[in-house]
């Protein structure tokens, strides 16, 4: 059994926003599950053969998932298709909003499904799917 609280957790930093990998991939067969801290925002990206859902947990966000765009708050689902370009940046608060996601990732795809347009964020989601040592 795995249990922590999520801010005992250390936090690493992706694209100025903070995120904590609640469940090391190690201990999975292919789901991640992350709690985000949106400080500035996340680049538009899409997972080609992945889906994502998303629970906010506080704060209020405006995200972009294809050509929609909504404001999202503490306690909102968001479902995010495969193939989808999404993102999301704080509105309107003080409180950045912070999210949970999780993600089935099927081992065939892992290696090529995360889309941005610079290489060395691709290679540091690379490093980052190297199985952790806890």
């Amino acid at each position: 059994m795995y249990v922590k609280r999520i801010e005992e957790i250390e936090p690493e930093e992706n694209q100025g926003n903070w995120v904590r990998s609640l469940i090391p991939e190690s201990l999975t067969q292919g789901v991640v599950i992350k709690c985000q801290e949106v400080k500035e925002s996340t680049e538009s990206h899409s997972h080609p053969e992945i889906e994502q859902i998303y629970i906010i947990r506080s704060g209020k966000g405006l995200i972009v998932v294809g050509d929609d765009e909504r404001i999202v708050e503490k306690d909102e689902v968001i479902y995010i298709p495969p193939g989808a370009q999404h993102g999301i940046r704080g509105v309107g608060t003080r409180i950045p909003p912070t999210s949970i996601s999780t993600t089935t990732w099927r081992t065939e795809f892992k290696n090529r499904s995360h889309q941005r347009s610079n290489p060395e964020r691709q290679s540091l989601r690379q490093r980052r799917s190297l199985p952790l040592n806890n």
